[in-house]
């Protein structure tokens, strides 16, 4: 029978467990059925009907109120169903270590304070529920759905150590329920989904070592969930996705120790959250992608000694994420990518210790990252790809073992204002050749970035010199592409049907052929003679190289007769024919030491080579002297200064091109 009325209690065959209980409601003291244990199953001792409880927990009736406290019974075992939907309690509604034979209803109840700590329900159903105090459900069982989506507590959720059990569905569903005082699932056993999603947390949200199980589902759903303090989930053991995606956090994320697993989707989801004070991920473990990006992280995001899990696929997503203390992977293992591009973070990327592996792909995909510091020394190992493709560096801090680690390099578009680190040249040109081939394309920016930060450090010798490797790789990739043109047009060219640009085919073959025999020989001039613009010292090193050479060329013509007097009118002399009669071998010795000869400039090998090499300046020995075509040494002599003037023209032009800056800037 339904009991509304304490007449109805009169004509009810009351168990004394019943009897018992309704004395002490009256009386407002607590009833303990038995020794306050979980009943195991239906007894006269314990058995308590549903009618009876709702009667009570209603606060009775006019005639024989129950008094304030409300129902406080442990011990009981609960016949029938327990049906306070729509109903408002009075006072506590306390069933601690109860077991219920139905589920437990409370569709927009409203109470005080429930409490079910330490029972066993087949289910709850409390959506949309008014709780002005808390909700404790600790150690409670629970292996049905407990529903409270959309209910209101003024104090606490507290379910620590509690077993909600409901495979392959909700376990826990508090959808968008507001909480004023802080929800504490540490200790839970779930085996089903847990949802907080879009819940309202005033306080923190505490699920230290609680265990979540929903495999290829989520295990815990907060996304959209806002909350005031912090969430912890340290320790947490979770087989199905932990979402906090879109989360609006106060304080900190801490999920320090946790194992999260959800293979082949995502493991830990916070795409999108907002966390205040940091987000600490240390000593995690987790086997899917854990997820981070878009991420707003105020504090820094600290992963020391977590393993990520995700062969094939991301295992550390923080695309464009933004972190204000810096990124910490210290000792971190990897296996998977780790993505931080597009990341703004304000402090250090630190990377002592870490793991990298993605065999074949990217390890370390920082594109487009803005960074304060970039601290790569003491790296483990890196089994992939390092992607530093266009970002921002205020710092890099490394060294050269590191990077030597690294199986491929990019850095085009890397940006950084100083190194902390090995200042080698030979270590720094290394490093960037390495990284600037990208899709099998050269980029000269990684050359000119290191140049630019030489100079600025006062490494000014090395900026010359980082700035003439770069144009040696421009010359051999110019090479390279031109000869893959060239055989790419001769294909069109002799394809059958004839192309319908098959002249302007040819008329391009005729130029790369021009292009590669005449541009490589430019090339080499520029290369060795001026290192580009970049060494135009080299021009006093030839200059001299040069003069030194054919000074003791010309001194050896002069030794076997091959030079004589550059004047018509001293080799038409009686002088001159003297000088012939007397030494015929050697006619500008004896013509020297004759008394005309004596008057006249002397021979002076070197000067003589420096003034037929050096244009423009007129030193009086080719004036006086001249090679003869006489003799065989001599008519060498002959042609061979044309072509040291004619060196001397270019080496000169070059020269003055490399030192006004010309060769630099074109």
């Amino acid at each position: 029978m339904t009991i509304r009325r304490h007449a109805d209690i009169d004509e009810a065959a009351l168990s004394p467990a019943e009897k018992t209980l309704l004395e002490n409601c009256k009386a407002g003291v607590p009833t303990v059925l038995g020794d306050g244990t979980l009943p195991d199953g239906p007894s006269d001792a314990r058995n308590v009907r549903a009618d009876l409880l709702r009667y009570l927990i209603c606060g009775g009736c006019e005639a024989r109120p129950v008094a304030d406290r409300g129902v406080d019974l442990t011990g009981a075992y609960v016949t029938g169903t327990l049906d306070l939907d729509f109903a408002t309690a009075k006072g506590l509604t306390g069933l601690f270590a109860c077991r219920f034979e139905n589920p437990l209803k409370a569709l927009q109840a409203r109470f005080e304070i429930l409490a079910l700590n330490r029972s066993r329900l087949p289910g709850l159903n409390a959506q949309g529920a008014q709780v002005t105090g808390g909700v404790f459900l600790r150690e409670v069982t629970v292996t049905g759905e407990v529903g409270l989506s959309g209910a209101g507590i003024g104090g606490q959720l507290a379910c620590e150590r509690a077993r909600f059990e409901n495979a392959g569905g909700n376990a826990l569903n508090a959808q968008g329920v507001r909480v004023t005082e802080g929800v504490f699932l540490s200790g839970v056993s779930a085996d089903g989904e847990v949802s907080l999603s879009v819940a309202r947390i005033g306080g923190q949200l505490d699920c230290a070592n609680a265990r979540f199980g929903n495999a290829g589902g989520k295990a815990l759903n907060a996304q959209g969930v806002r909350v005031t303090e912090g969430v912890f989930l340290n320790g947490v053991v979770a087989e199905g996705e932990v979402c906090l995606s879109g989360a609006g956090i106060g304080g900190q994320l801490s999920c320090v120790g946790a194992r999260f697993g959800n293979v082949g989707g995502n493991a830990l989801n916070t795409q999108g959250a907002r966390v205040t004070n940091g987000v600490f991920l240390s000593g995690v473990s987790a086997e899917g992608e854990v997820r981070l990006s878009g991420a707003g992280i105020g504090g820094q995001l600290a992963c020391d000694g977590a393993r990520f899990g995700n062969a094939g696929g991301m295992a550390l997503n923080a695309q464009g994420a933004r972190v204000t203390e810096g990124v910490f992977l210290r000792g971190v293992v990897a296996e998977g990518e780790v993505s931080l591009s597009g990341a703004g973070i304000c402090g250090q990327l630190n990377c002592v210790g870490t793991r990298f592996g993605n065999a074949g792909g990217k390890a370390l995909n920082a594109q487009n990252m803005d960074l304060g510091q970039l601290y790569w020394r003491r790296v483990a190992a890196v089994s992939g790809t390092v992607d530093l493709n266009g970002a921002k560096v205020a710092d890099l801090v490394d060294d050269a073992a590191s990077w030597e680690k690294v199986e491929r390099l990019y850095l085009h578009g890397l940006r950084y204002e100083s190194i902390l680190g090995p200042m080698a040249a030979r270590m720094r040109l290394g490093w960037v050749k390495r990284g600037s081939f990208y899709e099998g394309e050269f980029w000269p920016q990684p050359y000119e970035q290191l140049a630019s930060v030489f100079r600025a450090m006062g490494h000014t010798s090395d900026a010359r010199l980082v700035l003439l490797e770069k144009e040696i790789r421009l010359a051999a990739d110019w090479t390279r592409r031109a000869v893959e043109e060239q055989a790419d047009l001769r294909k069109r060219r002799d394809a059958t049907p004839m192309p319908a640009d098959h002249h302007e085919v040819q008329n391009r073959l005729a130029r790369l052929w021009l292009d590669l025999r005449i541009l490589p020989v430019w090339h080499w001039f520029l290369r060795y003679l001026v290192g580009y613009g970049h060494a135009p010292q080299r021009v006093l090193y030839w200059t001299a190289g040069t003069i030194t050479v054919m000074g003791l060329f010309y001194l050896y013509v002069w030794n076997f007769g091959g030079m004589v007097p550059n004047s018509d009118i001293i080799l038409t002399s009686p002088h001159w024919a003297q000088a012939m009669a007397a030494n015929p071998d050697l006619p500008g010795v004896a013509w020297e030491a004759s008394e005309a000869g004596q008057h006249y400039q002397t021979f002076a090998a070197a000067t003589y080579a420096a003034d037929v090499f050096i244009p423009l300046v007129d030193l009086g020995q080719e004036a006086a002297w001249s090679a003869t075509t006489a003799t065989r040494l001599g008519g060498l002599a002959w042609v061979a200064t044309w072509f040291l003037k004619l060196f001397g023209w270019i080496v000169t032009a070059v020269g003055a091109a490399a030192i006004t800056g010309i060769i630099r800037r074109e």
